[in-house]
């Protein structure tokens, strides 16, 4: 998923400044740890996970370095070389900067008209680690949050909206049987189909993206 922070933000405002006009100094500014950022992701990608972790902390040491394309990447190098606790870390951190930019990319797939999770033992593995952290975060830090619920495009509207909603209600009662002292303020609602990605209806790997449950900030209500 394309990880939009404050950092992005300031980047695709200056690519949609005029030349010459003086907020493309905040993009420049950002150079250096992008640039170290996209040399953690190559080796990333190539499976050289020290090289990768050395990368990605150099970056976030670095002036603007702090963004979700670092914690996401060091997360993802950690997991790849079993260095668990560290990775906890960093999705922590990476929940933890997604609440700050008002922007949380974390997204938990499910299977075809059910509500379990997708059938990729890689990522269903992580699932755990994630809920953990994030019902930790919330408890800890009391926010607010609705958990959405989606589902593809196929079958009915009522029975997708019914369908989005019990996997948004799965969501939220695990957060809450994971949190230490309970009293998570989450809400859970379903959208159906009505905000698909892909809206195929293909009901496979192609369309997965909309058979998730994602979170997104709310109001504290009063009293």
């Amino acid at each position: 998923m394309f990880l939009k922070d404050n950092i992005v933000q300031r980047q695709v405002d200056a690519a949609q400044t005029s030349a010459g006009v003086g907020r493309a100094r905040g993009y420049v500014e950002t150079l250096p740890a992008s640039t170290t950022t996209l040399d953690g992701a190559e080796a990333l990608k190539r499976g050289d996970y020290q090289a990768a972790l050395g990368l990605f902390k150099r970056s976030l040491a670095q002036t603007d370095g702090r963004t979700m394309k670092n914690y996401a990447g060091l997360y993802e190098a950690y997991y790849r070389s079993n260095q668990r606790n560290d990775a906890i870390q960093a999705f922590a951190d990476l929940f933890s900067l997604g609440v700050e930019n008002d922007n949380i990319t974390i997204k938990f797939l499910f299977n075809v008209n059910t509500t379990s999770f997708f059938n990729n033992p890689d990522i269903t593995a992580q699932y755990d680690i994630w809920l953990h952290q994030i019902s930790r975060y919330l408890a800890d830090h009391q926010e607010c949050m609705t958990v959405v619920g989606h589902s593809s495009h196929t079958g009915s509207a009522q029975y997708n909206l019914d369908l989005s909603l019990r996997r948004a209600q799965r969501i939220r009662d695990t957060l809450a049987s994971y949190s230490r002292g309970g009293g998570l303020r989450l809400d859970a609602l379903g959208r159906g189909f009505e905000e698909n990605i892909i809206g195929t209806g293909t009901d496979d790997d192609q369309d997965a993206i909309d058979r998730r449950v994602e979170f997104r900030k709310r109001a504290c209500r009063v009293g």
